[in-house]
């Protein structure tokens, strides 16, 4: 049994640094939000009243060649339901509701968050 064991944990080592030895792919988050610096005046402050009310907005991002098919609308809803309860849960801030944007396309404009708050009537969004 110990000879089993060993190779057993030999293999899941082997499988782990494999795993982590991979590339990950590159963070495209300054493709949808702009990256501001200390003392830029587009900067506004959270409210000091808590819990602060947001809208999450869920995007399937389909911008490079190598992303996922979409989900499923029904695992889409179970997703953004589970975010909505741990975001609740962990901070303070209370999802009031979720909005799905749909699919950015490859090439897609970038979005502007200010015009999307004013359409879905939130003053902040997640």
């Amino acid at each position: 049994m110990s000879r089993y064991r060993t190779r057993l944990l030999v293999l899941i080592g082997v499988m782990l640094s494999v795993g982590c030895a991979g590339p990950t792919p590159a963070s495209r988050l300054a493709q949808y939000v702009p990256i501001s610096r200390p003392g830029d005046s587009a900067l506004t402050r959270l409210p000091d009243q808590r819990p602060v009310r947001a809208t999450l907005v869920l995007i399937a991002d389909r911008s490079e060649s190598e992303a996922p098919p979409l989900l499923p609308e029904v695992v889409q809803e179970r997703l953004a339901e589970k975010l909505r309860e741990d975001i609740n849960r962990g901070f303070p801030i209370v999802i009031e509701r979720v909005v799905q944007l749909g699919e950015i396309p490859a090439g897609g404009a970038k979005l502007d968050w200010r015009t999307v708050a004013g359409q879905q009537g939130a003053e902040y969004l997640v």
